[in-house]
C-alpha cells in the first residue's frame, strides 16, 4: 500500500487508505471469492477536481505542544 501511495504522488495522483470497509462486499463485486482471493486494504486513487477550493490552501500545521501534554 506505502507502495502504491508513494507511485501515485510521484505522478502527481492523489491517494487515500480507505478504513472501515466492509471486505466481503469488496470480494463479492470483484469477484474474488470464485478466484480464493480476499480484500485485505482499499485505497482511492484520483485527481483533485478544479473547482475544491481547499486544494491551493495552505497546510495548517500544529504546535507540538499544543497537541501533546506532559503529565
Amino acid at each position: 500500500m506505502g507502495e502504491l501511495i508513494s507511485a501515485a504522488a510521484l505522478m502527481k495522483i492523489d491517494a487515500c487508505p480507505m478504513e472501515g470497509i466492509d471486505q466481503k462486499e469488496y470480494d463479492r463485486i470483484l469477484g474474488l471469492e470464485l478466484l480464493n482471493l480476499g480484500t485485505v486494504a482499499a485505497v482511492a486513487l484520483g485527481y483533485r477536481s478544479d473547482t475544491d477550493s481547499y486544494q491551493r490552501q495552505p497546510k495548517v500545521r500544529k504546535n507540538h505542544d499544543d497537541l501533546i501534554s506532559t503529565i
